[in-house]
């Protein structure tokens, strides 16, 4: 059996090697195609402000005091309707 040298048997690429290596596979990018950073985009333009008037449009529309009629029916004869209001915080049926 003939002699084996260290170089053959390593399992760590040298540096040269490791760097030519991952050119080839793409893996290193050169400095014009590095990524760039993300920009958070939350909205278009003139959007969020839009967005902000119609979520307090309907907070206040949702807060208001709700109405209903509702009409009971006791007997053939007579018929009651009654008029709730109720805020949010009020259960419906007590």
């Amino acid at each position: 059996m003939g002699c084996t040298s260290a170089k053959q048997v390593s399992s760590v690429p040298s540096e040269d090697e490791s760097r030519s290596k991952a050119y080839s596979n793409g893996d290193l990018l050169t400095d014009e195609y590095r990524m760039k950073g993300v920009v958070e985009v939350k909205y278009m333009h003139g959007e969020e402000d839009r967005v902000n008037a119609r979520n307090q449009e309907n907070l206040v529309r949702h807060t208001h005091t709700h109405t209903y009629i509702h009409t009971y029916t006791h007997t053939h004869t007579h018929t009651h309707t009654y008029i709730h209001t109720h805020t949010h915080n009020e259960p419906l049926v007590k």
